[in-house]
């Protein structure tokens, strides 16, 4: 008996910790509890059956009955919810006429079974355990247990026939096979009660116990088939969720690619296109001017010359944004020469570079510098309104292996107070970032009226690569 109690217990426990992580399963809790009060049932049955006077007896017998009334309370509410049929007027009827009958069992001298009692009769069990059973008068309300019975178990047959109708067979089998059992058990007891039976040790808190363990695992068997299931919809979701990503990717990937194209569109149109035209149209005055003004003919070609350079510098720089890694396949002054050309075709400023010693870059590293010399120029065409810029580039090698490349951007444009521009404004943030990419440090400093300057400081031997692709 000692171990039915534990096993209960142990599957109370067991199922209350499930019900708690769960959050939402009322079932399980309910199912919990009532395993937990069967098994203080068969504690207070063990201290019961130990003692040895009518006063021992009682002391253990009437809270015994009165728990058991308690946990068939919850069972009976577990069933419902465990069936989901919950005739709620005829649930709490039951549960008033329970809670009764275990109040009257703790208020009344000898509980609501006996109104008295005349000694003690001691059975000897077949495996040698001995068992004392009261002696005496059954009261009239035990007819009140015997009635609450029949709408119990009336409702508890008729919720497995509903639950069998809807098509879960084996739950359904189950709990008729456990209370087919229970009812066995209950009529057994009333017949010993009564003295048409000879006194025997009570098989309701065994009967309790196989409907637990019955039930327990048909609970488990759920729960596994419920985390299978989950695990089956998680792995789903975790497969759209990677499709729609690279749907989403590739989408985001196309409208860069279409923003990139209208802007090289718009830059070979202003730049490129213009210079063509204006070589036409300079190259379709030159006869005339042969044959007025012979003289003019010399600087109308140098003018062709100029422009057909910075239409290949333009076409160059083109080029280099079509084919990022083209950024890596010549030395960073001859790009930021190539660059300053370009810019300096297609607009009104005059940007002149004084490149110092140069050293070959992680890629990673001369495409940052490329970029954010592009950016700080294109900034003071936008913002400066400055007539001239300059581009210094020296590396030189420390102690060891080590170098350090600084790149400063300078330009004579109105310059603006750093206190009430936000970086995002000039592209500022943008800047910064990539210089953290390659481990550099990144100053910038302007007045207004006086123009800005941008300084790049990057030392091998300081940065720390946190991207290792060559594109930043």
């Amino acid at each position: 008996m000692s171990s039915a109690a534990a096993i209960l217990l142990y599957t109370g426990l067991l199922f209350l910790i499930i019900s708690i992580r769960k959050g939402d399963r009322s079932t399980y809790l309910i199912f919990a509890l009532s395993s937990l009060l069967y098994g203080i049932h068969l504690l207070f049955e063990i201290m019961t059956i130990q003692q040895e006077t009518i006063t021992g007896i009682l002391l253990f017998f009437k809270p015994q009955v009165a728990v058991e009334y308690v946990a068939g309370i919850f069972w009976l509410w577990a069933i419902a919810h465990y069936t989901q049929v919950k005739p709620r007027r005829l649930l709490w009827l039951l549960t008033s006429i329970f809670s009764l009958l275990a109040t009257l069992n703790l208020v009344l001298p000898y509980g609501y079974m006996w109104q008295e009692v005349s000694g003690l009769q001691s059975i000897n069990l077949p495996w040698g355990e001995n068992y004392v059973h009261l002696m005496g008068t059954p009261h009239p309300l035990i007819v009140l247990g015997v009635v609450s019975n029949i709408p119990t178990f009336s409702f508890i047959f008729y919720a497995c026939f509903r639950q069998y109708q809807r098509g879960e067979h084996q739950k359904a089998s189950i709990l008729a096979f456990c209370i087919v059992i229970l009812l066995i058990s209950t009529i057994h007891i009333y017949l010993v009660d009564t003295g048409v039976l000879p006194q025997f040790i009570s098989t309701v808190p065994f009967t309790f116990l196989l409907m637990i363990i019955l039930m327990s695992l048909q609970f488990g068997d759920e729960i596994v088939k419920t985390e299978l299931r989950l695990q089956y919809y998680n792995a789903h979701l975790e497969e759209i969720i990677e499709i729609r990503t690279r749907n989403l990717q590739a989408t985001i990937q196309e409208a860069t690619v279409l923003k990139e194209r209208n802007r090289l569109a718009t830059e070979l149109h202003d730049s490129v296109n213009q210079t063509l035209h204006s070589l036409i149209m300079i190259a379709d005055s030159l006869p005339k001017l042969w044959q007025t003004h012979p003289d003019e003919i010399l600087p109308g070609l140098r003018k062709i010359q100029q422009m057909a350079q910075g239409g290949l510098a333009e076409m160059r720089n083109l080029l280099l944004e079509l084919s990022p890694q083209r950024l890596v396949e010549k030395p960073l002054g001859e790009l930021l020469r190539q660059l300053a050309e370009a810019i300096a075709h297609r607009t009104s400023l005059n940007v002149t570079t004084c490149m110092g010693r140069e050293s070959t870059l992680p890629p990673q590293v001369q495409i940052c510098f490329y970029r954010i010399a592009q950016e700080s120029l294109n900034n003071v065409v936008r913002h400066a309104r400055a007539k001239q810029a300059e581009i210094h580039l020296n590396c030189q090698h420390l102690d060891g292996n080590s170098e350090q490349v600084k790149m400063l951007v300078r330009d004579n444009g109105l310059g603006f107070n750093q206190q009430d521009v936000l970086p995002s404004n000039l592209g500022l943030n943008m800047m910064e970032q990539r210089a953290k990419k390659i481990g550099a440090i990144l100053k910038i400093s302007s007045q207004p009226d006086r123009g800005t300057e941008v300084l790049l400081e990057w030392s091998s031997d300081e940065s720390i690569f946190t991207n290792k692709s060559n594109d930043c």
